[in-house]
């Protein structure tokens, strides 16, 4: 499961940073003479928290089989991935006056160098503030992410994606489609700084066969799978998607091209829909794992178009197609391990007969990282603080 949280005001900073100090601060003076007696305030605060821990901590028989995946709920694993993430928003219009039928827009990515910390509870990726740009990032102007979310919970039989993006600048990805018929004055790329998009995803799927088959052995380090094995996956999917540009979706240059879309300053859509898929895990020699999985959704869109004279359009509902793909590879030794996994969502749609739609949302990783036996050190310290 990873897990991210934000914190808007300065406001929420203070009481959030205050009830940590004081939460930990009052556990620590009770810790100092655990021969007193606890004041009833200090078991009010402390009850929750034991309870939670309890929980985590209970021995209880293992709701799958051992002899297809193994848990590592006693270790810690800390790992150091190389992470992109892109998004490429292609815009179609069938009756353009161009061979070129099609305009793909991009954000300006670059790679980045994280840090992950996964156990029992939760997976966190820090970002380490270290990028690396790709080829021609100069060239490809600048995007300003104004917030980019991402969460993945992968349960015993559930897993969950849900995502928020909301970025501002973009390029054109087949600027050298046109540059035969018309000059984008002697630069490589087609610059978007005024395109806009937010866009929110939600899917949530389950594993029939979770007794056999673990999901968390390929994406989150925490289970290893022993035995090749695979599931059918059933769900539900939401997605909601706006794209702004003031000045209209397509350049100024190839005005004459794209009529409808020289005309349509904002997109917006929500689909909702079932999910249907298969995965499976391949296991070579137990040390080597493979996973794919592949899982198409069909769902039923509402779209509204926004022209520049300001007139909106609400197109008829409409059938859409959703494809999800995931990817995992990795070799592990036991403390250590490497690999690579990979997530690709596509989304599909058509606003009108002459006018489609394709959102995709790419994330990868390749990794390598240590495991290391934190049961002691996480008992001696919960003991400390009174909540074991």
């Amino acid at each position: 499961m990873n897990s991210f949280s934000v914190f808007k005001t300065p406001i929420s900073k203070l009481v959030c940073c205050f009830s940590i100090l004081l939460f930990f601060s009052t556990i620590s003076n009770a810790s100092v003479d655990s021969t007193k007696k606890e004041s009833a305030f200090l078991q009010f605060l402390l009850k929750p928290h034991r309870k939670f821990v309890q929980y985590i901590y209970k021995a209880n028989t293992p709701y799958y089989d051992t002899s297809f995946y193994q848990s590592l709920k006693h270790f810690t694993t800390i790992s150091l991935p190389l992470i992109y993430k892109s998004q490429d928003i292609r815009l179609e219009e069938s009756n353009a006056n161009s061979p070129i039928k099609k305009l793909t827009y991009k954000p300006n990515d670059s790679y980045i160098i994280g840090l992950m910390f996964s156990n029992r509870i939760a997976t966190f990726v820090l970002n380490t503030g270290i990028t690396i740009k790709q080829p021609g990032f100069n060239e490809k102007g600048k995007t300003k992410k104004h917030l980019d979310f991402n969460f993945n919970f992968y349960g015993k039989r559930l897993i969950t994606d849900t995502y928020y993006k909301n970025y501002e600048g973009f390029y054109l990805k087949n600027s050298n489609d046109f540059t035969s018929n018309t000059p984008i004055d002697n630069t490589p790329y087609l610059l978007k700084p005024a395109m806009r998009l937010n866009a929110f995803g939600l899917s949530s799927s389950y594993i029939f066969n979770y007794k056999k088959f673990s999901y968390r052995g390929s994406f989150t380090f925490t289970e290893i799978q022993k035995k090749s094995c695979g599931t059918g996956i059933l769900g539900v999917f939401y997605t909601y998607l706006d794209l702004l540009d003031s000045t209209g979706m397509a350049p100024v240059q190839f005005k004459s091209y794209f009529n409808e879309l020289s005309q349509s300053k904002r997109i917006t859509f929500q689909t909702a829909g079932i999910n249907l898929g298969y995965a499976h895990t391949f296991v070579i020699r137990k040390k080597l794992s493979i996973t794919g999985s592949i899982i198409n959704g069909l769902g039923i869109d509402f779209t509204q178009q926004q022209l520049l004279s300001s007139i909106s359009v609400q197109q008829k509902a409409a059938l859409i197609d959703k494809l999800n793909l995931r990817f995992s590879t990795r070799y592990d030794a036991g403390k250590f391990f490497f690999g690579f996994f990979y997530i690709y969502e596509n989304l599909i749609k058509k606003a009108n007969t002459n006018l489609s739609i394709t959102y995709s949302n790419t994330k990868m990783l390749v990794f390598a990282g240590i495991r290391l036996n934190s049961e002691k050190a996480e008992r001696r310290f919960l003991k400390r603080m009174r909540l074991l």
